[in-house]
């Protein structure tokens, strides 16, 4: 999983867009996209604002995938990471070997865990936009983002976060790739 001090990261939800990543993480760097088989995004992690986040759940039909960003980030930068996804606190941070570009590589990402599983209830609208501009930014099929767009949403009635998150969106809205200086494959064409 490390390689010359830097961990490979396996982002999907709301840390897909590389600008909301770099915030969080400002080492990372975007490498590139990947289709995970075997799994689904399900919104079904309780947040600790008790909205739905984001989750990859395993799945037992080959034919299921989710398309998720592979990104590089410092070692030492992983412990930030760590803390605003809640690690061990909803969160349970798990190695996963994968395939990119004909080699399988080993990286980290995040799983629910099971006491924070909770199918009743729905992400905020600021968190879906998240999600749907990494999703767009990123050049996933038309479907896979179709499907976030018809997932139900509910206002954040916290205004200060709601504003704060949408000054993000709005950020993310005029972020371009000529202004993102690393290179993306374009795999889903």
């Amino acid at each position: 999983m490390a390689e010359n001090g830097r961990l490979h990261y396996l982002a999907y939800g709301s840390n897909l867009h590389p600008l909301r990543l770099t915030q969080r993480v400002p080492s990372a760097r975007l490498l590139d996209t990947v289709r995970l088989k075997g799994y689904q995004l399900h919104f079904n992690k309780r947040g600790r604002d008790s909205s739905a986040k984001c989750n990859l759940v395993p799945s037992k039909k080959a034919q299921d995938h989710s398309f998720t960003a592979l990104y590089q980030i410092d070692k030492r930068h992983k412990m930030l990471l760590d803390q605003v996804e809640g690690c061990g606190q909803g969160y349970q941070d798990v190695e996963l070997e994968i395939e990119y570009r004909s080699t399988k590589i080993s990286c980290f990402t995040y799983f629910a865990q099971q006491s924070h599983l909770d199918t009743t209830l729905q992400p905020y609208h600021w968190y879906k936009n998240l999600v749907v501009h990494g999703a767009r930014y990123l050049d996933f099929p038309s479907s896979y983002i179709q499907s976030f767009c018809n997932v139900a949403s509910i206002t954040d009635p916290d205004t200060d976060r709601n504003r704060t998150m949408q000054q993000l969106i709005m950020q993310i809205k005029d972020f371009s790739p000529e202004k993102h200086q690393q290179n993306r494959s374009g795999l889903w064409q």
